[in-house]
């Protein structure tokens, strides 16, 4: 309507002008809505639920892209400029006194418009934050309706940022409601204070989903930042009381930070009540990742696990860090001790500083680990050259070699055989048991050791399942794998318990009715293993259907 001159053809007062600026935004969506109208019973057969996600993703993705604009134009009663007579107009409507009855009742009627045209753009931003925070129970639940209905909310960042489109709207509208205040250095200020954090999040977060994205993200806003700071250096009008004033204030908020971070650092040193973790998964990633995170889910299961429990993929922000966390953050060690652990550089640089710093630790012995002669360790940085690297860090060889002496009169869970959920909870109990000081002596898990609690198993036989998972026994990660695929799906089918799969073990006969869907983990050698070929036989003879789920490579 700017480009439009009305007044050539009728007058047209500043009232009636923005009442037509707020309508066109509204008459522009009634027109995509009545555009979606006509193809979908042109060409859809009026399948209007169908086709409800592309009207939303269409009528969001303009209303994000113009969103500083529409809310801008909206509170334009509210820019005001001093004019040379020394009176305030609104920026856009010069003929309107601002804040001034005396000069009529244009001003007050056409902020009242604009209020009441905000509440769009507000309730936009407030169905942007419902649906940002429902969309983690909208994934677990798979439903890809609401995943295709508002994509154009998420698809621009990374999976782990999701919620950064709040931020990014959030940012617009302070944006868009900057230029309503009077003072041309408050403006820039008040920028800079949204600018310059957001600048922050944005290299720490990195939430654009390509590369090139958060590059220009960054780089736009460094310039936007100098930019600024280049306007305030043609600032003319400056209220110097005001101005230091506002200095004042920032150096003692300053201030205050300088002394917060101290006490912070004091308090976090020595008087917090414990810990964030109340467990450290040490492990090696390719040797009992998936057993880490198997048991990961089992300690959070426990109702006695009321802190958290720390996986490196999960937790480690800063590699710098690692150590730090160790030594004054976890109530307990847990060391996996798979094949390779103890060539493990960061594992044994994880032991040395519990050992400094008298941290409780447990050692969990998978069946493919065996405690290496003294001539390995006499001879570690040989045998691990980049065990070098931990030099850096203040813990030298000498610290380490005795280290993992100590590791090995550390009390010891020994886990023998398959991976079974019962074998899971007996462990659990340990490690909480060793947290506890009650747990005076080395465990063996064999199924001599568990065979009381394997009554589970036999009431979850009761049932006759109709999905069932089936693993290579003798591959531990593999059974690790079938458990944590088994945890994962059977929220998903809550009041039907004979959909929840079942992991058949090696102690289980090969079922004569009831999976009719059966999911292979494989891995390598998998169709060596005389159970797994035993199940998939009976299976082929029941008319199973069987879908493979690659869990390793080659």
């Amino acid at each position: 309507l700017d480009y439009l001159y009305l007044e050539c053809v009728a007058k047209v007062d500043p009232v009636s002008k923005f009442v037509g600026r707020v309508f066109t935004v509204f008459a522009f969506f009634a027109f995509m809505v009545l555009v979606h109208v006509v193809v979908v019973l042109a060409r859809h057969r009026g399948a209007f639920r169908e086709r409800m996600p592309s009207l939303l993703g269409s009528v969001g993705t303009i209303f994000s892209a113009f969103f500083i604009s529409i809310v801008s134009s909206m509170l334009s009663p509210f820019q005001c400029n001093m004019s040379p007579n020394g009176v305030r107009t609104v920026n856009e409507y010069h003929s309107v006194v601002c804040y001034d009855s005396s000069y009529g009742s244009s001003h007050s009627a056409m902020m009242a418009i604009g209020l009441i045209a905000c509440i769009v753009p507000l309730a936009f931003l407030a169905s942007v934050a419902y649906i940002v925070k429902q969309l983690p129970t909208k994934l677990s639940t798979g439903d890809t309706d609401f995943l295709h209905a508002f994509a154009f909310l998420f698809f621009r960042f990374q999976p782990n940022a999701y919620w950064y489109v709040l931020v990014f709207l959030i940012r617009n509208l302070v944006i868009a409601l900057v230029p309503a205040i009077g003072d041309t250095v408050m403006q820039i200020l008040l920028l800079q204070c949204i600018i310059i954090p957001l600048l922050v999040l944005t290299v720490l977060v990195r939430p654009w989903a390509i590369v090139a994205a958060n590059v220009m993200d960054i780089s736009n806003t460094v310039f936007l930042s100098m930019m600024l700071i280049v306007f305030a250096l043609f600032t003319s009008e400056v209220d110097a009381k005001a101005l230091a004033t506002l200095c004042c204030i920032i150096l003692v908020l300053a201030l205050v930070m300088l002394v917060g971070s101290v006490v912070l650092g004091f308090y976090i040193k020595f008087m917090r009540n414990g810990k964030p973790f109340q467990f450290f998964l040490c492990h090696h990633k390719y040797g009992a990742g998936n057993f880490a995170r198997l048991l990961k889910m089992s300690l959070l299961a426990s109702s006695q696990v009321t802190k958290k429990v720390f996986l490196d993929s999960d937790d480690l922000q800063d590699l710098g860090s690692l150590f730090a966390t160790v030594a004054a953050d976890l109530d307990s060690l847990v060391v996996i001790c798979s094949k390779e652990i103890l060539s493990r550089p960061w594992c044994m640089g994880e032991v040395s500083t519990a050992k400094v710093n008298n941290v409780n630790v447990v050692k969990v012995v998978l069946p493919d680990f065996s405690w290496p002669d003294d001539s390995f360790i006499e001879k570690y940085e040989i045998n691990v050259p980049d065990a070098s690297l931990l030099t850096k860090y203040g813990l030298g060889m000498d610290l380490v070699k005795e280290s993992i002496r100590w590791l090995g009169q550390q009390l010891t869970v020994t886990l023998t055989g398959e991976v079974t959920s019962v074998k899971l909870s007996v462990l659990v109990s340990s490690l909480l048991k060793s947290r506890a000081l009650t747990l005076k002596e080395d465990v063996v898990l064999d199924e001599a050791g568990v065979a009381s609690m394997a009554s589970t198993t036999a009431k979850s036989m009761c049932v006759v399942h109709k999905n069932a998972i089936l693993a290579d026994a003798g591959n531990m990660e593999a059974c690790c794998t079938a458990i944590i695929l088994q945890r994962m799906l059977s929220p998903l089918m809550q009041g039907r318990p004979d959909a929840i799969p079942i992991v058949f073990n090696t102690d289980m006969d090969p079922p004569t009715t009831g999976p009719e869907q059966l999911c292979l983990i494989c891995t390598n050698g998998v169709f060596r293993s005389p159970h797994v070929l035993t199940i998939l036989l009976r299976a082929a003879e029941g008319g199973v259907a069987v879908f493979p789920v690659v869990s390793e490579p080659g």
